[in-house]
């Protein structure tokens, strides 16, 4: 599901604001069979399709052009992602299902980043006009400057 919002603010600013949601059902994981105390050979690894995960996502930018080929976009995304293993294998402990417990893993998935910014600046640098050679080699350049700040995704503590 996405919805957007663009609004233009005069000729050279626009500011677009967007959400973004996902949803996954009958996702597949791994549970571990632990064998008994009584019959130490018998271990097992079961998989099925009771996971789940959930994403959603505000975004926001904003661009504005500038004069003389300048031209400047910030763009910030709150984000959270959620399910009950985002690694979906059995080789990794914390993505494991516990058995008789749909949501005993369910919290942050592995690649959750809640905060993400990001801001550019781009300069379109005017090529001189020589002869017909040197304008289709200096033609079309431009210089960037990119910035990008995102927070921590979370952390596993081993048991």
């Amino acid at each position: 599901m996405e919805h957007c919002a663009r609004t233009a603010f005069g000729r050279h600013q626009t500011l677009s604001v967007s959400y973004i949601g996902a949803s996954g059902r009958r996702l597949l994981q791994a549970i571990i069979a632990i064998a008994p105390p009584t019959n130490p050979n018998v271990n097992g690894t079961l998989v099925d399709n009771t996971a789940s995960s959930n994403y959603n996502a505000l975004q926001v930018q904003f661009q504005r052009r500038l004069s003389h080929g300048l031209q400047a976009l910030a763009s910030y995304t709150w984000s959270h992602s959620i399910d009950d293993g985002s690694a979906g294998s059995s080789s990794v402990t914390p993505n494991l299902g516990v058995p008789g417990s749909a949501n005993a893993n369910r919290g942050p998935s592995d690649f959750d980043i809640r905060g993400a910014f990001s801001a550019g600046i781009t300069y379109d640098v005017p090529a001189p006009k020589f002869n017909a050679f040197t304008d289709a080699i200096l033609h079309g350049w431009s210089l960037q400057n990119v910035i990008q700040v995102r927070s921590h995704p979370p952390l596993t503590f081993p048991m």
